[in-house]
């Protein structure tokens, strides 16, 4: 899980990512479009499911590491269960492994320190 093991180019198409997603965001909270509000949560259910997946791809089997990633990929799978039928359990379940997965991921990084 060690931030050095991302490339230079990683880094900054990930920056990129990252800053179309904060401006999407704030248009959102600006305008209310409901078609953006949408494209917003597509994205970010699609980006936190990679994010697990690579976390658990470089996590070289350690509990830690396999627990942040999977809990993060259940969070991306869980908003877009939520996006495709519109369950609420699905959305609390999302908020909930995000929340996890943040927790386990700010351990780690404070563990490695």
């Amino acid at each position: 899980m060690s931030v050095s093991e991302i490339t230079s180019r990683q880094q900054n198409l990930l920056r990129a990512f990252l800053l179309v997603y904060v401006v999407l965001v704030l248009y959102t909270i600006a305008t209310g479009d409901p078609l953006v509000s949408l494209l917003v949560d597509v994205i970010f259910s699609v980006a936190i499911a990679v994010v697990g997946v690579l976390i658990v791809a470089t996590s070289n089997g350690e509990t830690l590491g396999v627990t942040t990633g999977v809990a993060f990929l259940g969070s991306g799978v869980a908003q877009a269960v939520e996006l495709l039928t519109g369950l609420a359990i699905a959305a609390t379940t999302s908020n909930i492994l995000l929340l996890a997965g943040l927790g386990l991921y700010l351990y780690a990084r404070a563990k490695n320190r």
